[in-house]
């Protein structure tokens, strides 16, 4: 089933499964923070910089809860808090934890080895528009800065740049999924860095297979290499980017509880230049799975999924645990996670320009070996642009200045 998001006539909902509603419960907080522990190792250690942890819940007062063998279905609300106003966000890291469950310790890590799924959230900010679709079923909501999954990819930008934020609440989609026997209550658990002055604005672009519906497409089966183009409406330089697929043997009729490699998966996500160099490639090199043949422009950025990596361990059953990245990758720790930060995603420190009238076209593949369809697929790039060098701010205003070069 595909959800549907409306925002002309009022808000709809869309719940699988029973929720509980009796008791409220301590649900939204933010916390302070004087140093994290990344799941990854690869935040940067930014000095000046704050540390918050906000944990989101159905309401302000109630933990999302999922009763056995259920899921809520991209739950909407409008007044999720922000952890700062008057800041840059430079750093957005993503989990699930249990939250008052009667079966798992509050702050538990939620995840498949335990029954639970961050099938994906999306974070979005009324105050600006949406820059790839501001008529969409989504992006009418506003601007689209973040979303993740169950691999849980992090946002990282290069110094200076960060998300400029003047809003004290977001819009917080939420699909969450409990593949358990019993009763579930969990929040989605975010950790953000930020600075209050000296930041530089970075802007998001949310690139969509399924333009600008609801994000969930059909694949056939076999192999499918699923196409959209945006012309860019924007001139920059492209500092970051992070993809997003589904595994296609975990949320259909017979679900496995382990990966099934039999059954197929997820294979990219590839943001295609149309009419650059076929020689500008950022992504794993070697890349796991050759590009599609239609891919003869520049590659922005080749986001593959990976699927029980050593760093996963147990924790995702073999699922899909990483989505590799491309961007400007100085700032992060030398510690980072190897699958997540590929040494050929690495761009310049300048960025990788673009400009407006160029049309990006992004491609999603999967590998389908069930016997029928699988209806709700995703494949989406959330790329980071700076309409400035990185490193060198244009000052809106300054006054010329003359000097000989010799006396």
């Amino acid at each position: 089933m595909r959800g549907k998001l409306g925002v002309l006539l009022g808000v709809v909902v869309f719940v699988t499964g029973v929720v509980a509603w009796s008791a409220p419960a301590m649900a939204d907080s933010v916390t302070t923070l004087p140093s994290f522990n990344d799941p990854r190792n690869a935040m940067p250690q930014r000095p000046g910089h704050i540390i918050k942890q906000v944990r989101y819940g159905q309401s302000t007062t109630q933990d999302f809860t999922i009763n056995a063998n259920s899921a809520i279905h991209n739950a909407l609300r409008f007044d999720a808090p922000a952890p700062c106003t008057n800041c840059w966000i430079t750093d957005i890291v993503p989990s699930l934890v249990y939250m008052n469950d009667a079966n798992n310790a509050d702050g538990t890590v939620a995840n498949l080895n335990n029954d639970m799924m961050m099938h994906h959230f999306v974070l979005i900010n009324t105050a600006r528009q949406d820059a790839v679709c501001p008529g969409g079923l989504q992006g009418q909501i506003g601007e689209r800065f973040f979303a993740s999954g169950n691999e849980r990819s992090q946002m990282h930008l290069p110094g200076p740049f960060g998300y400029q934020n003047g809003s004290s609440t977001w819009v917080l989609i939420t699909h969450v999924v409990n593949k358990g026997a019993v009763q579930k209550k969990v929040n989605i658990q975010i950790t953000y860095q930020y600075r209050t002055a000296g930041g530089v604005d970075a802007k998001p672009l949310w690139l969509d297979i399924d333009g600008c519906q609801d994000s969930e497409y059909t694949t056939p089966v076999g192999y499918n290499d699923a196409t959209v183009d945006w012309a860019s409406t924007v001139n920059g330089r492209m500092i970051g980017i992070s993809g997003h697929l589904h595994d296609v043997d975990i949320t259909n009729a017979a679900p496995c509880v382990n990966h099934c490699p039999a059954l197929g998966e997820g294979i990219a996500v590839s943001a295609e230049l149309v009419g650059g160099s076929a020689s500008q490639y950022y992504g794993p090199v070697p890349p796991n799975n050759s590009p599609p043949a239609s891919l003869t422009g520049g590659t922005l950025c080749r986001s593959e999924g990976y699927y029980g990596t050593p760093w996963a361990g147990t924790n995702f059953r073999s699922h899909l645990d990483t989505m590799s990245q491309c961007g400007i990758s100085s700032d992060l720790l030398p510690t980072r996670q190897p699958e997540a930060w590929p040494a050929g995603g690495e761009y310049p420190s300048t960025g990788v320009p673009f400009s407006t009238g160029q049309t990006i076209r992004l491609h999603s593949e999967y590998q389908n070996n069930n016997t029928v369809p699988q209806t709700d697929v995703m494949g989406i790039m959330m790329a980071w642009y700076t309409p400035q060098s990185p490193g060198y701010p244009r000052p809106k205003g300054a006054t010329p200045i003359y000097a000989s070069l010799v006396p």
